[in-house]
């Protein structure tokens, strides 16, 4: 989907059924103009070196009130 349209902001969980979530967002920044990245997960404490600088992560659980607030952080909402 993301080769194939531009997004603002692309929600990413790293536990996905068919590709690595680490994958995919390793595949994001390699776009020329990547979207902001959010991540979901309960294992990104894990990984979280391992992700972009200007990654956003939501440990889950987590209020839904901290996604509103991770969408107003890079200007969405």
């Amino acid at each position: 989907m993301l080769q194939n349209r531009s997004y603002d902001v692309v929600v990413l969980d790293l536990m996905l059924p068919k590709v690595n979530g680490l994958a995919v967002s390793e595949a994001i920044q390699a776009m020329p103009t990547p979207p902001a990245v959010i991540v979901l997960s309960a294992i990104s404490r894990y990984f979280a070196d391992r992700l972009p600088t200007n990654t956003i992560i939501l440990q889950k659980p987590f209020d839904i009130d901290k996604l509103d607030d991770a969408m107003q952080a890079i200007g969405l909402s």
